[in-house]
């Protein structure tokens, strides 16, 4: 890994320091959390003022897993202002006023596929009732204007909490769910048509403080086409209040007190979205490693151990720098354990079209480094002020705080931020 030759014009060194390229990026002033409340709705109810909290571990799969991908589990690195690039496919987050919680739907030209859960909330002490309660998913399947072939459904749900972590495969009369929700009859559905399916599970009494996740993945073939097109959708029930973000980010070295509320920025940015924050607890503890400056070599402010360790030497007491480089080191690591997260991201078509995020700061052209920088840009890339890059070409121009009639990461990049917004970050905006 080799620093890239604008360092070089930006700083009149080829090998430019941590410190000297901290010293050449100004950040905005110090972003304030907005309320939980307003990104998700007021189904959240009393802990929608916890500006950084965790639903639990979503089991986000965007790729059904019949397609055979693997996860990844490579180490990567991360230059110091390497920011993380975000990829969503066409869904949306709807019902803010949360009736339905929240809801994120696939809609494609060919078809659309909503997934709703009922109830969406439920109290850690409703689970000592007698009958304990039921939550009911729903999954509809309508075709647009076109037929539909070659169907397959795959519905993965799961339990995510402090004291229960598992993947649930039958419904209340133990009646296995890939059967009951396995796609039309024959694979196929005729333009305009519809299929629907239904099942209920019964919660357990140590399903306290989690979060039950139900995403289908939808892979059909339009008539017409050659390829299949992908989608997704989700829905959520929160039982209790999950942890936090912060709970399962453990320190490790000399983090001074103003880089530990750099990191609480962090947890409070990633907070804001149930699917961001789930799919980064999938891998259980996180270490934040602080190593010695300049030891991940120049320029180089953080790289991943290819699991849950993330090892940091610049300085983060920016918080806006901090999330740059920690939020796309952490993408790696969402990265590492939702590997169907990954390869639909491989397969939405983002980085074999788009190509590398300009904003990453080496010459390393790789999908893994765009798929982390997309997740921070996505966070961060309307406070964060960017050092161009001669060699990106990106239209539009140098991203640095965008205003009207600047480039920005939605428009430049519309499909790393798309596919970003919706299976990263289940629909919430930042």
């Amino acid at each position: 890994v080799h620093v890239k030759n604008f360092f070089a014009g930006a700083f009149g060194t080829t090998g430019a320091t941590a410190g000297g390229i901290i010293g050449a990026i100004t950040g905005t002033a110090a972003s304030i959390f907005s309320s939980l409340a307003s990104a998700v709705g007021a189904s959240l109810g009393g802990i929608a003022s916890i500006g950084s909290a965790i639903w639990g571990g979503l089991a986000g799969l965007s790729v059904p897993s019949f397609l055979g991908f693997a996860a990844i589990g490579t180490p990567v690195g991360i230059g110091l202002i390497a920011t993380v690039g975000l990829i969503t496919t066409s869904a949306t987050l709807f019902n803010s006023e949360g009736t339905l919680g929240e809801v994120v739907s696939g809609d494609n030209q060919f078809y659309t596929i909503t997934k709703i859960a009922l109830p969406t909330e439920l109290r850690n002490e409703d689970l000592d009732t007698i009958p304990r309660p039921e939550i009911t998913f729903t999954i509809t399947l309508k075709a647009k204007d076109v037929n539909l072939n070659n169907i397959s459904i795959i519905d993965n749900l799961t339990v995510n909490g402090e004291h229960f972590n598992s993947p649930i495969y039958r419904d209340k009369n133990t009646r296995l769910i890939s059967e009951i929700c396995a796609g039309p009859t024959g694979g196929e559905l005729a333009a305009s048509a519809e299929w629907s399916c239904e099942f209920t599970i019964t919660t357990g009494l140590s399903w306290t403080d989690s979060l039950v996740t139900n995403v289908v993945n939808v892979q059909a073939t339009p008539e017409g086409e050659t390829h299949p097109t992908i989608d997704s959708a989700t829905a959520t029930v929160l039982i209790g209040e999950p942890i936090l973000v912060c709970g399962i980010i453990e320190l490790q070295g000399d983090w001074s007190e103003a880089e530990k509320t750099s990191v609480d920025g962090v947890c409070s940015e990633l907070g804001r979205s149930r699917l961001a924050s789930s799919l980064l607890q999938n891998a259980g503890t996180v270490f934040l490693v602080k190593v010695a400056s300049g030891s991940l070599g120049d320029g180089v402010c953080g790289t991943v151990d290819g699991a849950n360790t993330v090892s940091i030497s610049c300085d983060m007491s920016g918080v806006n720098f901090a999330k740059y480089v920690i939020i796309h080191e952490l993408g790696h690591v969402i990265g590492n354990f939702n590997g169907e997260v990954y390869n639909a991201f491989l397969n939405s078509g983002a980085y074999a079209s788009e190509g590398l995020v300009p904003t990453y700061p080496f010459d390393i052209d790789s999908a893994n480094e765009s798929f982390a920088e997309m997740i921070a840009d996505y966070v961060i890339s309307k406070r964060y002020n960017f050092l161009s890059r001669e060699w990106s070409g990106y239209p539009g121009g140098v991203w640095v705080n965008p205003g009207p009639g600047w480039a920005t990461f939605k428009n430049d990049w519309p499909r790393h931020y798309n596919f970003a917004k919706s299976n990263i970050f289940g629909g919430v905006e930042y």
